[in-house]
């Protein structure tokens, strides 16, 4: 899962609409200093094999990620070593900028979490409902996200009617959207998660059987 918001500093005049508040003013008055600059994906499938998240940073990131896109498709299916060189190679060129990295990769018959930070720290811990977890972003995003995750005790048990049985992506997918739709539900009703620079909307990626791909329509 990804989130779509973007800050930095206030620029006059300029206030982004955002899904669930409209213009953000409603939430940083004018003179707030930094705000919500505006919305951008942040989850990428760079290939059947590959999908990668990232915050920090929008050029660098973006810079970054082309490359990446570019050393899986160009040659042969990037291994998890491979990967892991990648991103020491770009530890050099990243020079100060904030940016990080999580995703999954098929190396080659095994599927391998992977995450890389520069200038800024990935947040991991563990849950009861969610099992294990690595989240991106600003302390004060990461903070207030890890408490909210923590909070949720419970999500709605799915009925297996007429003898159906989901298989564990669509169960993957059905958590990740009832998960999306309790934090906009806390957006919408206390404007917090705004306030601690994430949300606006929800990205979910899964693993199925043709590889990596992104739920549609439902940003």
């Amino acid at each position: 899962m990804g989130d779509v918001i973007l800050s930095g500093d206030e620029e006059v005049g300029v206030s982004p609409n955002i899904p669930t508040v409209g213009d953000t003013r409603s939430v940083f008055p004018e003179g707030s200093g930094f705000v919500i600059t505006g919305l951008r994906q942040k989850i990428a499938v760079l290939g059947r094999n590959l999908v990668v998240g990232w915050a920090g940073g929008c050029s660098i990131a973006h810079t970054i990620i082309k490359d990446l896109r570019d050393r899986n498709s160009k040659t042969s299916p990037l291994t998890n070593d491979r990967l892991r060189s990648f991103f020491n190679d770009w530890e050099g060129e990243v020079k100060g900028q904030p940016v990080a990295f999580c995703g999954y990769l098929i190396d080659p018959n095994s599927l391998v979490a992977f995450n890389s930070a520069f200038n800024t720290e990935e947040v991991k811990f563990e849950t009861e409902l969610f099992g294990n977890i690595c989240l991106l972003g600003s302390e004060l995003a990461t903070d207030n996200l890890r408490e909210r995750l923590q909070s949720i005790q419970k999500l709605l048990e799915m009925r297996n009617e007429q003898g159906m049985m989901p298989s564990p992506v669509e169960v993957a997918v059905i958590f990740a959207l009832q998960t999306s739709g309790v934090l906009l539900e806390y957006e919408m009703r206390s404007h917090q998660s705004l306030l601690n620079y994430f949300g606006g909307g929800y990205e979910v990626s899964s693993l199925g059987q043709r590889g990596f791909s992104k739920l549609n329509g439902v940003t």
